[in-house]
């Protein structure tokens, strides 16, 4: 784990910057836009990436899949393989879809809602997400995951937002706005290209058709190509059916509220992508003791760090609202940021569970799995948005993520003896409970609402000390312990 450590570390900062500005976006930026102007950007994200798996043929997660299978001089070989299949591909996938466009958005969106030549947009969109999220994999499996974490944060968390205020100042058209993101992905991806190529300067040249690749690469291309393209459906398909079901404005009040709620999943999102080489690994070595301890120090890491982000969240929401411009727009998003929040802090109790059973050689279970969240997020969707709007679709992610998670849970239970919980997992649930419950009944009576949200986070960091002192996460008291040495020793 020391690597993972070591990058975990360096991306720390980068993630906390990224936070920040996320923070100052959801408050200043996204609430003064249009909630129709930001649907529309959401469906178009949405579809994108609702495509994407397509374009990647699961090449991504097969290269993390195998890498520590190829030795060290034929790793950029099988990489250059993958990237002139998946650049070819995504080619042909983009024209096609450009073509079908039309047909596509007018059949499921009311088409006074979206641009007419949003199909463009989303062809050209698609092309480059796939050119950042391959190459994403190749920096990851060289434990360099800051550099993909800083160019996030420089073209998504920090550039989108610019875009909106451009929008905003200049009076843009949506079709303009549509351009400039799409810009933004394409810088996204050539920042890829140049680390890439500057990574490899003055290494041996080798020729792609020398490269044999392991017998397993196709069918795992296959199984990940599949699994992606379900598990992104469930990801996007909740903000598709707002859209489609009650309209472009709601899904982007939902989109909102996601955004908000998303926050929490940050820490998983970042430990997955350090973790998913070395979990490799130990598959590739047959080391269950190893696995296991990953599994549960990454339940307690996350699960703790979720709960700590649930406690500063969740009992200023009220106040969030009364200081974000528009607010009363979005007070209707409440109970959406709840739902999400919670299926989220449930996913990150889980750990890696689905990286496990992804690397393992029963990966093919995963697509069952999916296949059943799939259906039942459809249904979902279907029975409770027309009732309650874009709660019933907040609602049911939060059905379907409890399923999702507990089915995978138990199958590495059952087949391999892995398991996420420990007693620290009752004692962080129950300290966190008991936070809440004292934060939830602690009168905060101040006529500004910067003042309730300020005083409702100094009352929260006690509890932070009591999740340190308890050593719920060994991993969580490292980190802490770095940061807070240094004015220790000064002292």
């Amino acid at each position: 784990m020391g690597i993972i450590k070591r990058q975990a570390s360096k991306s720390s900062w980068t993630a906390l910057i990224g936070v920040a500005v996320s923070a100052a976006s959801a408050l200043y930026v996204i609430p003064t836009v249009p909630s129709k102007i930001y649907g529309t950007v959401s469906i178009v994200i949405g579809v994108a990436s609702l495509l994407l798996p397509f374009t990647l043929l699961g090449l991504n997660s097969t290269y993390l899949r195998f890498n520590e299978s190829y030795s060290e001089s034929h790793r950029e070989g099988v990489f250059r393989k993958f990237y002139i299949a998946h650049t070819t591909f995504s080619i042909l996938l983009s024209i096609c879809f450009y073509f079908a466009s039309n047909w596509f958005l007018t059949k499921f969106y009311n088409s006074s809602d979206l641009p007419s030549n949003t199909g463009v947009y989303i062809s050209f969109m698609l092309f480059f997400m796939g050119q950042f999220t391959l190459l994403s994999s190749y920096i990851t499996s060289k434990y360099r995951l800051n550099v993909v974490r800083i160019a996030e944060l420089i073209f998504q968390k920090l550039g989108i937002p610019v875009i909106f205020l451009i929008y905003i100042f200049f009076n843009l058209s949506t079709t303009h706005l549509l351009l400039l993101l799409s810009l933004l992905y394409l810088f996204r991806a050539i920042s890829l290209v140049f680390f890439k190529h500057r990574y490899t300067t003055n290494r041996a040249q080798i020729r792609t058709t020398q490269i044999k690749l392991n017998k397993a690469t196709v069918p795992y291309s296959i199984f990940a190509l599949i699994a992606v393209i379900l598990h992104q459906a469930i990801i996007d398909i909740d903000t598709l059916m707002v859209g489609s079901l009650v309209g472009v404005s709601e899904a982007g009040i939902y989109k909102y509220a996601f955004y908000i709620a998303i926050i929490i999943d940050l820490p998983r999102i970042n430990l997955v992508s350090l973790l998913f080489p070395l979990i490799s690994k130990y598959q590739h070595e047959n080391n269950n003791k190893k696995l296991n301890e990953i599994y549960k120090r990454s339940s307690n890491l996350l699960f703790s760090l979720g709960c700590i982000m649930l406690l500063f969240i969740l009992p200023s929401l009220d106040d969030f609202f009364s200081i974000i411009p528009n607010g009363d727009n979005f007070k209707s998003a409440r109970m959406i940021i709840i739902y999400i929040s919670l299926a989220k802090l449930f996913n990150m109790l889980m750990g890696v569970n689905f990286e496990i059973i992804a690397s393992s050689k029963n990966y093919l279970i995963l697509l069952a799995i999916n296949l059943i969240a799939l259906i039942v997020v459809i249904i979902a969707n279907l029975a409770l948005i027309p009732p309650l709007g874009a709660d019933g679709a907040a609602l049911a992610t939060l059905i379907v993520w409890i399923i999702y998670n507990s089915t995978a849970m138990l199958y590495l239970k059952h087949k391999y003896q892995l398991f996420p919980f420990s007693t620290n997992t009752l004692k962080i649930f129950i300290t966190a409970v008991v936070a809440f419950l004292i934060i939830y009944q602690i009168p905060i009576t101040f006529n500004s609402s910067f003042l309730n949200i300020a005083f409702r986070s100094l009352i929260t960091m006690p509890f932070v000390f009591v999740f340190y002192k308890l050593k719920l996460s060994t991993d969580l008291n490292d980190q802490i312990n770095k940061y807070v040495k240094p004015f220790t020793r000064n002292n």
